[in-house]
């Protein structure tokens, strides 16, 4: 996502509720300061966390991990068995994440995957618990539909930046950006019929799709 100046309200909530331990900003402050600008946040890491305890979640895909910030909040979500499968292409990411990942107990139930997601989904056939994106936007519906695949009736999808910056909502954009704005605008659409998802943008920073899978 991409990070503002919290209000008030948001520093409060994450002073009670999402106060980071010394690992989490360990992991968070590890990529460098332009990723960690395209982050989640605390109080979205905890939002996930819950949702995930509340649904009993024991497998999650994670479609975009970056430095492993929000693999972290997912995995102590898991209990002891539980599995998460992480993606990451950016070899940079990948490597920083690794390391983050072999460094923490949670780690034991990550297997971080490098490469693009578009093409390592293709072979998937497992089925998950909850699937959380956060990758190219651009590809958000091709996600979708791989995640419709793989998840189990009643799962759980979690997308972060599904307001893409506001852009999603603005009947101002043309040119070059398009092509990722009218991606987004179509996962949205997709992911709000009713007749294949139970589904709400959470108005974070830059929204949080949360939808089950009917």
């Amino acid at each position: 996502m991409s990070r503002k100046i919290q209000t008030a309200g948001e520093s409060y909530v994450e002073s009670l509720y999402a106060r980071e331990d010394d690992t989490l900003h360990t992991i968070r402050i590890s990529v460098n300061e332009q990723s960690q600008f395209i982050q989640i946040a605390p109080m979205e890491g905890k939002i996930i966390h819950v949702l995930l305890k509340m649904i009993n979640a024991k497998t999650v895909l994670e479609i975009g991990t970056l430095g492993g910030y929000s693999a972290t909040w997912i995995a102590r979500a898991l209990p002891d068995d539980g599995k998460l499968v992480c993606i990451e292409k950016s070899e940079e990411h990948y490597l920083i994440a690794k390391q983050n990942f072999d460094s923490i107990t949670e780690g034991k139930k990550i297997n971080l995957l490098k490469g693009d997601a578009k093409e390592i989904l293709q072979n998937f056939d497992s089925s998950f618990d909850a699937i959380f994106i956060d990758a190219n936007k651009s590809a958000y519906p091709y996600y979708l539909e791989q995640a419709s695949r793989l998840l189990r009736k009643n799962g759980l999808i979690i997308a972060d930046n599904t307001f893409l910056f506001g852009q999603v909502y603005d009947p101002a954009i043309n040119g070059d950006k398009e092509k990722i704005v009218g991606a987004m605008r179509e996962f949205n659409k997709q992911i709000s019929d009713s007749a294949r998802f139970t589904s709400v943008i959470l108005p974070t920073d830059d929204g949080l799709t949360i939808a089950i899978k009917n």
